[in-house]
């Protein structure tokens, strides 16, 4: 007797034809097409709803977090060495940086946000704040200089607390 599951790999009891996430664009199946509720800020979510739309699903906006710049002071930011980014919400605080300032961002959606602000030395890990961390400790030791870590009030991690139990310098400023 066989081992092999009643559910073929290619089927799933729920969804039927499995279909691969397409990169070019191209509609899912209507087996699949979903109903997706995006809750982030109205201008995050609308691109994303648009890749999502592009590609078969219906998707309902319903943001449920307005982001509002705080007042900061950016001397932490100005005497670090790089910076660390969690959130492309957190870029426009990085205005007046020299382009070529090391920033070391969370993903490659947050980087690209960097790189449209006009900074170039940008280097990004895979999207979870541990693959972050790893990312930095692998490129940067503690005697290169202090980090900064621009945030929102509210965070999941404390990051820059990470960094300094580490060894290194980090300063979070509420942006």
């Amino acid at each position: 007797m066989s081992t092999r599951s009643a559910v073929s790999p290619r089927r799933s009891r729920l969804t039927g034809p499995r279909a691969s996430s397409p990169a070019d664009g191209a509609a899912c199946p209507s087996s699949i097409a979903l109903n997706l509720l995006l809750t982030r800020p109205k201008a995050q979510a609308a691109a994303m709803s648009e890749v999502l739309e592009r590609i078969g699903h219906r998707v309902h906006l319903a943001p449920l977090l307005h982001v509002n710049p705080l007042p900061f002071d950016g001397r932490v930011l100005r005497t670090a060495s790089a910076i660390i980014l969690t959130s492309a919400n957190a870029v426009p605080a990085l205005e007046g940086l020299d382009a070529a300032f090391r920033v070391f961002a969370v993903g490659p959606d947050t980087a690209s946000a960097a790189r449209a602000a006009g900074l170039s030395n940008v280097a990004a890990a895979s999207g979870t704040a541990e693959s972050l961390l790893k990312m930095v400790t692998h490129h940067w030791r503690p005697e290169y200089g202090p980090l900064a870590y621009p945030s929102g009030r509210n965070v999941s991690m404390d990051v820059a607390g990470a960094f300094v139990a580490q060894g290194y310098s980090c300063g979070r400023v509420e942006v």
